[in-house]
């Protein structure tokens, strides 16, 4: 697995594909949609990422390997936050010491 992904690597790969490790016979894909803003406090960064994917496939919150052509392989923990005509929203918030 590659090294984990930072605030800057996703601002720099918005609007790009993520390719989900099958959890059923067909693939998919999420597209990077929002990332937002960095916050920090002495020791800690945290911020948030919105993947957006097709309307007719529902994925249940879990943590999930997304494949990416830059930044490799993530396991990233996603929770569906929204549905509209567009697609499924899913948000995944990061946390870390530093």
């Amino acid at each position: 697995m590659s090294e984990a992904a930072s605030h800057r690597d996703f601002m720099q790969n918005l609007a790009t594909a993520f390719r989900i490790a099958p959890v059923s016979t067909e693939p998919m894909e999420l597209t990077l949609a929002q990332v937002s803003e960095l916050r920090t406090s002495p020791g800690q960064e945290n911020f948030s990422i919105v993947f957006r994917g097709p309307i007719d496939r529902l994925l249940s919150q879990g943590t999930y390997t997304l494949a990416h052509d830059r930044l490799g392989e993530q396991d990233i923990f996603l929770v569906p936050v929204a549905r509209d005509e567009q697609g499924i929203s899913y948000e995944a918030v990061f946390n870390r010491l530093i």
